[in-house]
């Protein structure tokens, strides 16, 4: 089998390698009809070329995905050293009620701040945003807020490991569908709204976020399932 690739469409050019599993390119049904998603069918994940570039003091994460009711948590995303002890960065996650999980941590037992969102999503697809700076995080499905609080510092470590899929130290499952996934230096309301609006009218999600233009600003990350992916 050869390589496989989401290629990055944001100026950084930080392109995903799948690392394991048989990943495939399909069409999913979204509300606005049938529109490509990248189909995870495990243990599969993609990590990036570079690291580093997202070990991101502030950040904002969005995801449109498929919300599947599991055993086990899905792991969307994680730059995280050492997930099996006391590590270091984030992980973004649903749980197995379907409710979003933002964990960030600087590595110590004081920092270690998971955050788990007050309502559940329903089954099907969800615009997911988590944001995170040094003084706040939240998290948004759809527009609306179902978690905020004041953040604990962050640290990366000089080991961190970024990837989109299952998380690769605890083999978590990830059985589920991404269209697209957008990770941002920027946690400005404004842009927020504008990578939101996007979305929901690529995808026809419907967003309570005010429609506001200017596309998609600021990203360091853009990976997206109509474009980029290449399977030789």
């Amino acid at each position: 089998r050869g390589e496989v690739i989401w290629r990055d469409q944001s100026p950084a050019g930080n392109h995903l390698r799948l690392v394991r599993g048989e990943v495939q390119r399909a069409l999913g049904e979204l509300p606005k009809g049938p529109l490509p998603v990248i189909r995870f069918q495990g243990n599969d994940y993609f990590a990036l070329s570079n690291s580093a570039a997202l070990r991101l003091p502030e950040f904002s994460i969005h995801a449109v995905m498929k919300a599947t009711p599991s055993t086990e948590g899905q792991t969307i995303y994680c730059n995280y050293d050492n997930p099996i002890n006391w590590g270091k960065g984030v992980t973004l996650q649903i749980n197995p009620d379907l409710k979003v999980y933002f964990f960030t941590t600087d590595g110590t037992q004081g920092n270690y701040d998971p955050m788990t969102s007050t309502t559940a999503m329903s089954p099907g697809y969800h615009i997911i945003t988590a944001t995170y700076n040094r003084t706040g995080k939240s998290i948004r499905v759809d527009g609306v807020e179902i978690g905020s609080a004041p953040s604990k510092p962050i640290d990366y470590g000089a080991a961190s490991v970024a990837t989109v899929g299952a998380l690769r130290g605890f083999g978590f499952n990830f059985s589920s569908e991404i269209a697209e996934l957008i990770i941002r230096d920027s946690v400005d309301d404004g842009r927020c709204a504008a990578v939101e609006t996007y979305l929901g009218e690529k995808y026809g999600l419907a967003t309570a976020t005010p429609r506001r233009k200017g596309g998609v600003e600021a990203s360091v990350l853009w990976v997206k399932a109509d474009d980029g992916f290449t399977q030789d």
